[in-house]
């Protein structure tokens, strides 16, 4: 797989779909829970964690990262995506351990060429 750095365009499309999913949670969030006590509460966690996860898989799908300390390029599961601490200095970074070298870094964020 090759990787190159993140454009502008794929670092705004990131943020419009973390500020539109943010924003369907919470609205949906105020309508579901207050006109359907208890059932909008459990669909709207149910919805929300789905929305979650999809938003996730797609990050891990179309990203991947170099580790700081040996430059190897590397690719991570939706899993690890969804647990490891991440920044937005120096482009974005992700805290992960490299496959390559054994050492955790904050790993740079690269965009996936298909």
């Amino acid at each position: 797989m090759d990787f190159e750095k993140p454009t502008r365009r794929d670092v705004i499309r990131s943020v419009a779909f973390s500020i539109l999913f943010s924003l369907l949670t919470a609205i949906s969030g105020v309508f579901l829970v207050r006109y359907s006590w208890p059932a909008g509460l459990i669909i709207w966690g149910v919805a929300s964690l789905a929305g979650m996860l999809f938003l996730v898989r797609w990050h891990a799908g179309r990203f991947g990262y170099r580790c700081r300390e040996c430059e190897y390029d590397f690719e991570i599961s939706t899993f690890t995506d969804l647990i490891s601490f991440q920044g937005p200095g120096d482009g974005g970074w992700k805290y992960l351990k490299c496959p390559r070298c054994g050492r955790r870094s904050r790993a740079i964020v690269l965009k996936k060429v298909r």
